[in-house]
């Protein structure tokens, strides 16, 4: 189905774009040490997705009282869940390495 307007695809396009820099930015704040502010990007894109959502409240609000519709619902459900199972494995993993103190030396015979 091709959208209705040519401005929806030229959005899309930059939203993929700018939000590709966005979360490069946010990983690299999470990941890394050294980095110890968030960078333009991010700011921007929070600020175009806050007033994207101001503009759907003022003009449709009847759009956020819409349930979500079941595969929605399912694919949030299985991502968390998801997310949640692999966070406990890493902290398990990370309990684990630092029970297990310094490493010890292999001999070979």
């Amino acid at each position: 189905m091709p959208p209705e307007h040519y401005l929806v695809l030229l959005h899309l396009v930059f939203s993929v774009n700018v939000g590709g820099v966005a979360m490069r930015e946010i990983y690299d704040f999470m990941d890394d040490l050294k980095f110890h502010k968030l960078g333009q990007q991010v700011c921007m894109v929070a600020a175009i997705t806050v007033t994207e959502f101001l503009i759907v409240i003022k003009y449709d609000p009847c759009t956020i009282t819409l349930p979500l519709p079941f595969y929605v619902a399912l694919c949030w459900i299985l991502a968390t869940e998801r997310h949640r199972t692999d966070m406990l494995r890493s902290k398990k993993t990370r309990r684990m390495s630092v029970n297990a103190g310094p490493p010890r030396a292999c001999s070979h015979a």
